[in-house]
């Protein structure tokens, strides 16, 4: 009985605009949603972390790597955040101060973690897609 329910729930079709999709489409893509958002702000929440650590203890250093404005209060969007904290690791205040340096390297550990778990999260989620799509159809 429960497997009839979850079935006419999955097949039942909603509007979004013009175009109808089936709900069961709608779940892999909610949670690939959820799950990328999620990462984003750890990824943000460390970073963020990181800065406040360099601003508070090294602020020569946080004004080098911190990002500016283009123009006015305008940001550009091919920043690359990585690259300065890369370069920051072969500074000799940095490998004086052990928090910074440990800080330092466990995010960009991180940092390059999240490119395979964000592809991880996309083939979850067109997988996903394809079994609950299949469900559907039946």
């Amino acid at each position: 009985m429960d497997y009839l329910i979850l079935t006419s729930i999955l097949k039942k079709q909603v509007y979004i605009g013009q175009s109808r999709i089936s709900v069961a489409a709608l779940i892999p893509v909610a949670l690939t949603v959820a799950a990328a958002t999620g990462l984003n702000m750890v990824y943000a929440k460390r970073y963020k972390n990181l800065l406040a650590y360099f601003e508070n203890f090294h602020p020569g250093i946080y004004e080098r790597i911190r990002r500016k404005p283009d123009v006015g209060p305008f940001y550009s969007t091919g920043y690359n955040y990585v690259k300065p904290l890369a370069e920051l690791t072969k500074q000799p205040e940095i490998q004086n101060d052990l928090k910074a340096k440990k800080m330092l390297a466990n995010f960009l550990k991180f940092d390059q973690r999240t490119t395979w778990i964000g592809i991880a999260i996309g083939i979850s989620g067109l997988l996903m897609f394809s079994v609950i799509s299949i469900m559907a159809s039946y």
